[in-house]
């Protein structure tokens, strides 16, 4: 169901729009994600753009923006539908009280799944893993934190949740 021109408090504050017709969801214990396409006002060639929001067991809501800058050429995996993927990530942390005034180091651990397709009996390179890959034991996690200085919401308003 589209949302016509309305964008939430969170894509006015960090400058994108959802596109909500592009939604990963990833399912593991203790732990759910939701990855979206992102899009800016100004298109780049250069990457791409997604929002990851991680919700834990305690329903402990956290999210960030993976900006991906691809290294080398993506190749496809027809068995999986899915592509390779060698690029550099630049984490984003999203705040969601923008009400406070303060500098802090926040830290923020990304999960990306990897299927090992030929580990497996599968053809082509090791890649992302795409839907083909979360079932059985084609895929693995790896897990890497990442920690930034930053302004928890010099100048902003609202609380980002909406």
């Amino acid at each position: 169901k589209g949302r016509g021109n309305a964008k939430t408090i969170m894509e006015v504050n960090y400058g994108f729009t959802i596109d909500s017709t592009l939604i990963k969801e990833v399912t593991k214990p203790n732990r759910t994600s939701y990855t979206f396409f992102i899009r800016r006002d100004t298109v780049t060639t250069t990457g791409f753009e997604n929002l990851v929001v991680s919700v834990d067991s305690l329903n402990e809501v956290t999210a960030v923006i993976l900006k991906y800058t691809p290294t080398d050429s993506s190749i496809y995996v027809p068995g999986h539908d899915a592509y390779t993927l060698d690029a550099t990530v630049e984490v984003t942390p999203v705040v969601y009280n923008m009400q406070q005034a303060r500098l802090t180091s926040e830290c923020y651990q990304v999960t990306t799944y990897y299927c090992d397709n030929n580990g497996y009996g599968g053809h082509g390179e090791t890649h992302i893993a795409g839907p083909a890959c979360m079932e059985g034991d084609m895929n693995w996690a790896e897990i890497t934190t990442e920690c930034k200085w930053v302004d928890a919401g010099a100048g902003g308003s609202g609380d980002g949740s909406s």
